[in-house]
């Protein structure tokens, strides 16, 4: 009875060190997925990071360009400012300029050189004939 007994126990013990070996193998095949998938994920991160590092470049490029376009914009703002005041102060110069000339006469018809010159485009004016008739305005 005995020798059944440890029989029995020896079988026994053979399914459950069988089982536990298979339950080892299946634990040393779940770690090894493990480590396959921590490596793939630390490739993903190093991957991410180094595109991050790109980006971050890139949008360092692209910021300092649309300073340069403003700052070139400033520039350009100021100009046209400068111009447009220049272009006011010509026009001004311009209208007084017409009215001190539209004082001009000429001799033979009393025609002012304003309507003169302006009616017919000579390429070369004569100034023979020309007073000037003082006025109060200036």
């Amino acid at each position: 009875d005995s020798a059944k007994l440890t029989s029995s126990l020896i079988e026994k013990s053979v399914v459950a060190v069988s089982n536990g070996t298979a339950i080892a193998d299946q634990t040393a095949k779940s770690l090894e997925r493990i480590v396959e998938g921590t490596e793939k994920t630390t490739n993903l991160v190093d991957s991410i990071a180094t595109s991050s590092s790109s980006q971050a470049d890139a949008v360092a490029e692209v910021t300092t360009s649309v300073n340069q376009i403003s700052s070139v914009i400033q520039t350009n703002s100021a100009t046209a400012e400068e111009s447009a005041a220049a272009s006011e102060e010509l026009s001004a110069q311009a209208d007084t300029l017409k009215n001190l000339v539209t004082e001009f006469k000429l001799k033979e018809d009393s025609t002012s050189v304003y309507n003169h010159y302006t009616e017919s485009t000579p390429t070369q004016h004569d100034t023979t004939n020309l007073t000037f008739t003082k006025s109060s305005k200036y």
